[in-house]
């Protein structure tokens, strides 16, 4: 078994390249019939990573989570340089 793997399955490749990705991924990833796959090669290990059906809505919910944090800290730091600012124009 690799390292930091939990599950692993067999596939037989067909003749014209084929496999068939077991279930147990299939529902676990969400991946439907139809479902896109972007296939890329790390060390020798064929890696397999499900796009999501809309890049673009996928790309808009990483960024709306990932810039959550960030707006909050520039908020934050903006209330703070405004108390900054009050505080040190009176003296």
């Amino acid at each position: 078994m690799i390292k930091g793997v939990e599950i692993m399955y067999v596939s037989k490749v067909s003749p014209r390249g084929q496999i068939v990705i077991p279930k147990y991924f299939r529902d676990r990833l969400a991946i439907k019939s139809y479902s896109k796959v972007v296939f890329s090669e790390d060390e020798g290990r064929l890696i397999i990573t499900v796009l999501p059906a809309d890049p673009i809505a996928g790309a808009r919910g990483i960024l709306k989570k990932s810039l959550e944090p960030l707006l909050e800290l520039m908020k934050k730091n903006r209330e703070e340089e405004i108390a900054y600012e009050k505080k040190h124009s009176r003296e």
